[in-house]
């Protein structure tokens, strides 16, 4: 039954990447603070000694294929340490960024991180990201997520503006088989030109353990208001831990 199931989000998985290639371009994209870290998406402590994060992102149209590889490790219970690169594949081709970062548990089931994204171009065009996150169970089989992102620095804002902002929630649904579906909401701009950075956007996703240690995770993200709201993309993520 589980091979059932992990065939048929497969399937959607591969529909959806198909979907993105074909349809027309995108005008607009998430905020570069949505991968600014090396996780592969929002989340607390990864847990055990560590892990490996690999995401494949593929927008509207299909012009570059967005790369984010990353590594956590484990410093104690509470406190991790990790490196990322963030690779483009398309007509100009590179490591756009090295990121290196951490975070560290809280009161609460809260999780703080601080992470600096570094240009690897030899360019100035680097940032600094603070992170919160918040997870809580409504029950058995429900949880909520909370994520709060604030960037600093040319790669993260525009116009010289000093801080760029973004918010995230979310609830998950546990089913059986190590399959749990989310769907929330992430919304972002800046403090300079407020309303012409903004954008709110839907992601559902789908996540399915594929081990003891790992699970794969297609997200979708669907634009619903905003100058600068994402028109759509796929996100397939894979996290391993150690």
């Amino acid at each position: 039954m589980q091979k059932t199931m992990i065939s048929k989000i497969l399937a959607w998985t591969s529909l959806c990447l198909l979907s993105v290639v074909f349809l027309p371009n995108r005008i607009w994209a998430l905020h570069p603070l949505h991968e600014s870290t090396y996780l592969a998406f929002p989340q607390g402590l990864t847990g055990g000694k560590g892990a490996m994060h690999l995401a494949l992102i593929v927008p509207r149209g299909g012009d570059a294929l967005y790369i984010p590889v990353g590594g956590a490790l484990a410093l104690g219970s509470s406190v991790e340490v990790g490196a990322g690169l963030k690779t483009v594949l398309g007509d100009a081709s590179d490591i756009q960024y090295l990121t290196f970062g951490g975070q560290f548990a809280g009161l609460g089931h809260s999780v703080y991180g601080l992470h600096l994204l570094l240009d690897a171009n030899g360019g100035d065009n680097h940032g600094l990201t603070a992170t919160y996150f918040h997870q809580g169970g409504l029950s058995r089989r429900i949880a909520t997520a909370l994520g709060l992102r604030l960037g600093f620095m040319e790669a993260l804002v525009a116009e010289n503006a000093l801080m760029a902002m973004e918010a995230g929630y979310a609830l998950r649904l546990a089913l059986s088989h190590g399959v749990a579906l989310q769907a929330g909401l992430v919304a972002a701009s800046q403090t300079k030109h407020f309303n012409d950075y903004f954008s709110l956007d839907f992601e559902p996703e789908v996540r399915v353990g594929t081990g003891r240690q790992s699970a794969v995770a297609t997200i979708l993200t669907l634009g619903l208001a905003g100058e600068r709201r994402e028109d759509f993309r796929v996100k397939v993520a894979w996290t391993q831990r150690f």
